[in-house]
């Protein structure tokens, strides 16, 4: 990996020290994490789904435990079932004070991960 690959991970990953000190640069209040595109979504089997969607949000979560007042998140879920959606929201907002969901515009689905 290239020294701009590796910067680019380092900050990626830097809660405290990069990404607070950029904000304190440029006057940001705080910051909204999330999970990218295509995150959750582009995973296609239900289980699989689920079980990456409670490490992601439980991960952010530790991530940014240290400063909520400056970090915030949106939880990422599967949306194969929204009934579990919908408690995984509730279990991030409720336990984590997350502010909310960023879904992405499809989830995949199907053996043939064609299904959107």
């Amino acid at each position: 990996m290239n020294s701009t690959g590796v910067d680019f991970v380092r900050f990626l990953f830097s809660m405290a020290d990069r990404r607070l000190n950029l904000a304190d640069l440029n006057i940001q209040q705080q910051m909204v994490l999330s999970c990218a595109t295509p995150c959750i979504q582009g995973i296609s089997d239900p289980q699989m789904a689920q079980a990456m969607t409670t490490l992601v949000n439980d991960r952010l979560a530790a991530a940014i435990s240290n400063n909520t007042v400056r970090f915030g998140a949106f939880a990422t879920m599967s949306m194969h079932d929204p009934t579990v959606a919908a408690a995984e929201l509730e279990r991030t907002v409720k336990n984590f004070g997350f502010l909310g969901a960023l879904l992405n515009d499809y989830q995949q689905s199907g053996p043939d991960d064609n299904i959107s």
